[in-house]
């Protein structure tokens, strides 16, 4: 027997309005998580490791691709 079940995940935005994973440390994504003693960002639903460009305003990170949060704004 299965159940079907819908969760519901608070997603995060830059001052400037732009999606991110993470607004604060507190504040973060539940597919957010760190290796390797905080120095390497990943998603987990992805397996993929996360960008934090100098150029993103304040160094926020920028959602992957295929982030299942932000499916509708990011662009392919």
């Amino acid at each position: 027997m299965s159940e079907r079940i819908e969760l519901t995940i608070e997603r995060y935005r830059t001052p400037s309005g732009e999606p991110t994973c993470s607004a604060s440390l507190v504040d973060t994504c539940p597919f957010y998580f760190t290796q390797r003693m905080g120095t390497v960002e990943m998603c987990c639903f992805n397996l993929v490791r996360l960008e934090r460009p100098r150029d993103n305003e304040l160094g926020y990170l920028i959602p992957h691709k295929n982030c299942p949060v932000w499916l509708d704004r990011i662009q392919k």
